[in-house]
Parts: structure tokens; sequence; C-alpha cells
């Protein structure tokens, strides 16, 4: 049964493009928030205020959900879609559809009777790929579409920055403080404390949530153009081994992309 035409919402929709903008303003805060939350349970996430925000922010992404199986679509010839059929098995079958279920898993809702299922949070993160669409959609000179393009490239690298420092500080926390049976010490240390490490160490008591998520920021950093990170064990190594392997992937698409732009805003410049 197919909806009616006058039910469906078209993708040029100007209110459209206004709520699918507030849908990414709120993913930037989840990609931010998210996190923090997971990796370094901060006082402030525990906040009823807060709760309150991400209940209604959970409530905004399912409408979301809703929306976009009565927004119009392209269809393989280039026009304006509107069978609701089609919408809704196009948007089933894509990944958006699989990163949307993922973060309703994640909602305070699920996680709430399995603390374990939070971590599907992360999947809320996803949203703010939509950006890419959006600026694809913009009439604006193509100088000005193309900075759009380079500070976007620049979030999603920033995003993916603070991601990868707090899934490292999780994985170090894991075997925080512990010593294994001959008695090495299984506790990971900053390359920089290596000489003093019996003094110094991000895990001793008193040390601020605020001094460990910026350790982890600056090696997650550091990580990122592929720099030793003194891993202790097994568990350390192959998170290590993979985000440098994501890395030199980061790396090839990511500045590639910037380094495309950059040279295409020069472009009058050459010319003249």
């Amino acid at each position: 049964m197919q909806v009616p035409k006058k039910y469906l919402i078209s993708y040029r929709n100007k209110n459209k493009e206004t709520w699918d903008m507030c849908i990414i303003i709120l993913a930037l805060q989840n990609s931010l928030v998210i996190p923090i939350d997971i990796s370094f349970a901060p006082e402030f996430t525990q906040n009823v205020l807060y709760k309150s925000f991400d209940f209604i922010v959970d409530f905004l992404f399912l409408v979301d959900m809703v929306l976009m199986c009565f927004t119009t679509i392209h269809n393989s010839m280039g026009k304006e879609e509107f069978n609701s059929n089609l919408i809704i098995a196009k948007y089933i079958k894509s990944f958006r559809f699989v990163a949307d279920l993922g973060a309703v898993l994640g909602t305070e809702l699920f996680s709430r009777g399995v603390p374990s299922m939070k971590v599907f949070g992360f999947f809320k993160i996803i949203r703010i790929l939509r950006l890419g669409d959006i600026l694809q959609k913009t009439n604006v000179e193509e100088n000005v579409k193309h900075m759009l393009n380079l500070m976007k490239f620049s979030l999603y690298l920033w995003i993916y920055i603070h991601v990868m420092a707090c899934v490292w500080w999780s994985v170090i926390s894991v075997n925080a403080n512990k010593k294994d049976e001959s008695g090495f010490d299984l506790s990971w240390h900053a390359p920089r404390d290596w000489l003093e490490y019996k003094a110094r160490s991000v895990f001793r008591e008193g040390t601020s949530k605020t001094e460990q998520y910026l350790v982890s920021l600056y090696h997650s950093v550091l990580m990122l153009g592929y720099n030793e990170m003194g891993p202790v064990n097994d568990i350390e190594i192959l998170y290590c081994i993979w985000s440098m392997l994501l890395a030199s992937l980061i790396n090839a698409q990511i500045f590639s992309e910037m380094a495309v732009l950059i040279q295409k805003m020069q472009r009058k410049t050459i010319f003249f």
C-alpha cells in the first residue's frame, strides 16, 4: 500500500533542509559528548537536566527515521521519486538505516536495562555524515562551496581524533594499576612519562578527567602520524595496529580531498 503523494515530503523542501541541519547540529553534539560519556563517565552526563535533553534528542532522532520514510529521493533516472514503497525499501537497504537502528539501541531506553548496549550510541555520530549531502545541495558560489567542504573535512578529522582518543582511554583503562603473576606492571604509561614511570601515571589518584582526556587526545593525534605509543599488553598492541592502519586510510582520503579542494580554490589565481 502506497502513501499518497500529498503526504510525502520533497527533498527540496526548505523546511526539510532546516530540519536536516538541526539533526546535524544535534549529531555534532552527540559526536562530542557520547564518546566522553562512555569512556570517562563525567559527572555532568549524570545530571537530570542533561538526561532530559538527551531523551529529547533521542526522540527527535526517532522522528527523523520516520521522516526518512516519507521523504522523496532520486530514482535511477535522476528524477524525484514519489513511490513510497521504493523510498522505504531503499532506506531500509541503506547503511543509514543500519546506523539509525544501531543508534536507537544505544538510547537510554535500551541501555538502562543492558548497560553494555550504551556502546551502540556511537552510531549516533554517523548522522554527521549527512552534512555532505546538504553541502552538495547548497546553492552558493563554487569557491564558497569548496571552502565549506574544506571545513567539513576538517570537522570530520577532529571528530575522528576525538573518538579515537576516547576509545584509547577505554582500552588502556582495562589494565589500569594492574600487575601480572610475575609482578610486571600492565598499566600503560605515556611515552613522556617513561623515565619517571613510577612517579607519574595518568591513572594516579587525583588526576582530573580533563587531564586524562587531554593526554588521550594528544596521543590520538600522535597515532594519526604513526608515532610510538608504548603498548604494554595484547589489547593495546592490537588497538595500536588497528588504529594506525585506519589512520593510513584517513590520511589518504581526507588529506588528499583537502589538497584537491585547496587547489580548486586557488584555480582563479593560477589562471591569472
